[in-house]
């Protein structure tokens, strides 16, 4: 991934995780549906990526060099868009998990600290996805209109 992209990523991160903290957000609200929709992702991610190979992008791609991280093909470079993506979608289904579990079986969590912490990692996880989701469209878009 792109440093400017890493960096953008933190800062949301951090940022949702903190306001998550400080509002005492409760995950339970948004778990069903944050799971709901890293599922869909992932799903994009595979089809969109199982639909490139072959392609003449693809075989542009993985020719090309990068102009930002020298060291790598374009190809490869979206690999590493999709390798993070896919670690953010497993942790957000886990986390989503683990947060319906705990509401079901303990009562009055949410008052619990740890909790309060735990809420606000999955939050931040969850708006995570969403922005790589933003940062893998932004990269591919910028791809297709190369190969246009």
């Amino acid at each position: 991934m792109y440093k400017r992209d890493k960096i953008i990523l933190v800062f949301v991160m951090i940022a949702v995780g903190g306001l998550a903290y400080f509002f005492k957000l409760d995950y339970k609200f948004l778990s069903m549906g944050a799971l709901t929709v890293v599922a869909v992702f992932m799903v994009v991610y595979t089809t969109s990526f199982s639909g490139l190979v072959g392609t003449n992008l693809a075989k542009k791609m993985k020719e090309t060099q990068d102009k930002t991280m020298k060291d790598k093909t374009e190809l490869g470079v979206l690999r590493a868009y999709y390798n993070y993506s896919f670690v953010f979608v497993i942790i957000t289904i886990v986390l989503s998990c683990i947060c319906e579990v705990l509401n079901e079986y303990i009562d009055d969590i949410s008052k619990e600290m740890w909790y309060v912490i735990f809420s606000a990692v999955s939050y931040a996880f969850f708006l995570g996805n969403i922005c790589l989701a933003v940062i893998v469209n932004r990269f591919m878009m910028n791809r297709q209109l190369w190969d246009a």
